[in-house]
């Protein structure tokens, strides 16, 4: 015998069929994303070698590139955590999350860019 009242067409059963293409969609994003943010903090790294040719001949403001270099490798970290948590949120919600992933890495690879700017600024 069929439940009264029906459920709502959103709880019927089956008919979050779309909804299993969003999750697996955002589950494969948000893996490239953390695979992103682990290359860009991790060449994050390697940005202190910018700092070789400072010396006698060339100022440096070593504060500014000190800045820039921290933020450089904690901003691909923090930003992924950020996406993660809230694709999380959304998908517990049933909430489309599928973009989340997308925004969450062009946004921490955006501010990767500027960090690295910033730490160049400050190289002589």
């Amino acid at each position: 015998m069929a439940a009264w009242p029906p459920p709502p067409p959103s709880e019927a059963p089956h008919a979050d069929g779309s909804k299993t293409g969003d999750r697996v969609a955002a589950v494969i994003l948000l893996v490239v994303s953390g695979v992103i943010a682990a290359a860009l903090a991790f060449a994050g790294l390697f940005l202190v070698f910018g700092t070789d040719s400072c010396g006698a001949s060339i100022e440096c403001d070593l504060d500014r590139f000190t800045t820039g270099w921290l933020l450089s490798m904690a901003i691909p970290i923090v930003g992924f955590l950020a996406t993660l948590i809230v694709t999380i949120i959304r998908l517990a919600r049933k909430q489309t999350a599928f973009w989340i992933p997308l925004a969450g890495t062009a946004a921490f690879v955006v501010g990767f860019a500027a960090a690295v700017a910033f730490a160049f600024s400050g190289l002589g």
